[in-house]
């Protein structure tokens, strides 16, 4: 999608860490045959901070939802969705 800026693992994990550090939570949304991304995995991450969240432009995208897990950043937790998601959001990392 337009405006999204496009992310390999190590900037991925970067990104993560050094807002860890700065003591905000990131989750990374995964989503599967969206309509700005058909057939392609994506993972967007959300920035929690001070009981605010938001939503970065940045985005890992992948053919599957496999190999877009294995671009994540290590040590993460896997989410289930929620049945009331939207049907594309596959799960959520921590």
């Amino acid at each position: 999608m337009e405006g999204d800026l496009p992310l390999d693992q190590q900037q991925a994990e970067q990104l993560h860490w050094q807002q860890s550090k700065q003591g905000s939570l990131m989750m990374w949304v995964v989503t599967w045959n969206s309509r700005d991304y058909p057939w392609q995995a994506v993972a967007r991450p959300t920035l929690i901070r001070n009981g605010q969240d938001y939503k970065l432009r940045a985005i890992l995208r992948a053919d599957s939802v496999r190999h877009l897990r294995e671009m994540l950043p290590r040590q993460l937790t896997r989410i289930e969705r929620h049945p009331e998601d939207d049907p594309v959001i596959m799960e959520v990392w921590l």
